[in-house]
């Protein structure tokens, strides 16, 4: 709940974003509200025995939510990212931009070399975690598809499917490439573990 407030200091975060955040999906448990204002209890409570920022409300309720009324200087996600946020001009941006999709690429054939030693269910966290870090990727939505289908998660893998499909939908107006319609297809017809290479999008040596 403090992760969630601070990660957006100063602004209201509503309670049902908190409750969303906290039990998941769009139905958390009937007693989510009480138990969501019993956290927000033991922590002023917290704030008031450690004698944190004395003399102030940290963490205020303000309709629809709370929010947390902190000085950026007591952030450190905000200290850090000033003390990293270094304006540059066309020059450098370009060079960071070349460096960015040299990172991407390592990440490509890191991926590829983990699938073919055979590391395939360790990759499911980072591709989750890419996926949402760059969400128009096809090729890191088509290996996770293809990793969860062959370590027998294929509800999963639909799932990331469709989720796919609905990023491009809203972001793009467009449909998923024709490689990932037709892992989805093998997807759909219950390919055994074996058929890794079959299943995979093309490859980034292509």
């Amino acid at each position: 709940m403090l992760t969630l407030l601070l990660a957006q200091p100063h602004a209201v975060v509503p309670v049902e974003t908190l409750m969303s955040e906290l039990w998941g999906g769009e139905h958390p448990p009937r007693s989510a509200l009480t138990t969501l204002q019993t956290y927000v209890y033991h922590a002023r409570k917290a704030f008031s025995h450690e004698s944190v920022a004395p003399g102030r409300d940290l963490l205020v309720t303000s309709p629809p939510g709370y929010r947390m009324d902190v000085h950026d200087h007591e952030v450190d996600s905000i200290v850090f990212e000033d003390l990293v946020n270094i304006e540059v001009g066309q020059v450098l941006s370009a060079h960071a931009a070349h460096l960015e999709e040299l990172r991407l690429r390592a990440t490509e054939l890191s991926i590829e070399t983990d699938i073919r030693l055979g590391r395939c269910r360790g990759l499911v966290p980072t591709l989750r975690a890419l996926v949402k870090e760059h969400q128009l990727n096809q090729w890191f939505h088509g290996q996770l598809i293809s990793i969860l289908t062959v370590s027998g998660r294929r509800a999963d893998a639909l799932k990331a499917y469709q989720d796919l499909r609905r990023i491009l939908d809203d972001e793009l107006g467009l449909e998923p490439s024709d490689e990932l319609q037709r892992l989805q297809h093998v997807v759909l017809n219950s390919p055994s573990p074996d058929t890794l290479d079959m299943m995979r999008p093309q490859s980034v040596h292509a």
